[in-house]
């Protein structure tokens, strides 16, 4: 059967070719949405690439704690050399004391309106204030990517997520425990690194932390469901849930 579908595809390539179109690969992209008032642009964006949702890492099964670097089930997390430690209530700083420097929290409880978005679950990791965090995708095979960021810029940072050079940002002022989807599509690339990082408006300004849960991916896997799966699979997260019923 797979060598059906490759003869298919070289001998589609060939027509292609012969009939004098190119193709192009898809560039990468990243896509910053608000689940409160974006759920069109959500589901249009899963929908685009037509499969079944997988999450790959939510953070119930880690040790909850403080870390500047941690292995989970989508890749190592770690803060960057240039990362500035946080000064806000949430940061490692104002909250243990004991000793200088950035980290970052696996939390396991709701605080600062940042917050679990499984469901059912508890833990997500919590930038802690830092301004730069980053992570090392461990699957090389992996070509989308869509996680949840709560709290995000409700202070005076613009928080940008980052991906081979393309980045979407969540501009400042923002109201407090806001939710937003980020999707990271590769196309024909692959996703190695992202990158988040928190520019503060006001110079000196260090404690604008948010959330990251639920790290999942779309299987290219075209069904005619694909509505469907879009709505059972945001269902599931807690935190949709969660501002659905607000709105």
């Amino acid at each position: 059967m797979k060598n059906n579908i490759k003869k298919h595809l070289a001998f589609a390539g060939a027509a292609l070719l012969a009939a004098g179109i190119t193709t192009q690969a898809q560039a990468l992209t990243v896509e910053v949405f608000n689940v409160s008032t974006q759920e069109a642009e959500i589901d249009a964006w899963i929908n685009s690439l037509g499969g079944q949702t997988t999450v790959l890492e939510d953070f119930e099964n880690l040790s909850t704690g403080w870390y500047q670097s941690h292995a989970t089930g989508i890749g190592t997390f770690s803060i960057t050399d240039n990362t500035l430690a946080g000064t806000g209530s949430s940061s490692y700083d104002r909250k243990v004391g004991t000793e200088d420097g950035a980290w970052f929290e696996v939390r396991d409880y709701d605080a600062n309106g940042r917050y679990n978005t499984t469901d059912p679950g508890s833990q997500y990791l919590d930038s802690a204030d830092i301004t730069e965090l980053s992570l090392n995708v461990t699957d090389n095979t992996l070509n989308n990517l869509f996680f949840f960021m709560s709290d995000p810029s409700d202070v005076k940072a613009t928080t940008t997520t980052s991906s081979g050079g393309i980045s979407d940002s969540v501009d400042y002022r923002q109201s407090n425990g806001s939710l937003w989807f980020i999707g990271i599509d590769a196309g024909n690339d692959f996703i190695s690194e992202i990158i988040w990082t928190a520019t503060y408006n006001n110079a000196g300004y260090t404690n604008d932390g948010f959330g990251l849960d639920d790290f999942s991916t779309v299987s290219a896997v075209p069904l005619p469901g694909a509505v469907w799966l879009f709505g059972s699979a945001l269902a599931s997260f807690a935190g949709f849930s969660r501002f659905k019923k607000k709105s």
